[in-house]
C-alpha cells in the first residue's frame, strides 16, 4: 500500500484561490478605509474653515450684514474650498442668526458643511430720545450728541 505524502494539484489550487479571495477582500476594505479617512479629513478641514470664516466676517458687525450674502474663498491656502455667510434678524432686538456654509468639490461631487448660530450685537446701540420736562430739547438715552432740529437750545435747559 502506497501512502503519498503532500498535497495534490487540486488541493494546492484550491488553497491559492482561497488565499487570493482573502487578499482581494483585505485590499478592498483597505481602499475603502483610506477613502473614508480622506473624506473625514476634508470634512474636518471644512469645519475648521467654517469656524474661522464665521469668526472673522459676520460677527464683526452683524447689524450691517442683515439680508446680505457674503461669498468668498480661501485663496491659495485651500483652493478647493469656498464659503457663504448669511445674516438674518432673529426676531429680537440686536439678536442675529448667522448661517455659514463651506463647500468643496471632489471629482465633480459637491460636499458641504453648514452651521447656524445666534449672535448678540452689544455694540449696536439704538438711540431712543426722551423729552426733558419743561424743555423742547431732546436728550438721547444712549451716548450720542443728537439734538432735536431747530430747538435752538444746545444745553437742553431753558
Amino acid at each position: 500500500m502506497v501512502h503519498d505524502r503532500g498535497f495534490t494539484l487540486v488541493e494546492t489550487l484550491l488553497g491559492v484561490v482561497i488565499l487570493a479571495l482573502g487578499a482581494a477582500v483585505v485590499v478592498g476594505v483597505s481602499q475603502r478605509c483610506l477613502r473614508h479617512t480622506v473624506r473625514g479629513m476634508e470634512y474636518e478641514q471644512g469645519w475648521y474653515l467654517l469656524d474661522e470664516v464665521m469668526d472673522k466676517s459676520a460677527f464683526s458687525s452683524p447689524a450691517q450684514a442683515v439680508g446680505k450674502v457674503q461669498v468668498g474663498d480661501f485663496g491659495s491656502r485651500y483652493p478647493d474650498y469656498r464659503y457663504e455667510i448669511k445674516v438674518a434678524s432673529a426676531g429680537q432686538e440686536r439678536l442675529y442668526k448667522v448661517t455659514g456654509v463651506v463647500k468643496w468639490d471632489v471629482q465633480s461631487q459637491l460636499y458641504e458643511v453648514q452651521a447656524e448660530t445666534l449672535v448678540y450685537d452689544d455694540r449696536a446701540v439704538e438711540v431712543r430720545d426722551a423729552v426733558v420736562p419743561g424743555g423742547d430739547a431732546v436728550v438721547p438715552t444712549a451716548a450720542s450728541s443728537i439734538r432735536k432740529e431747530g430747538s435752538g437750545n444746545e444745553s437742553g435747559q431753558k
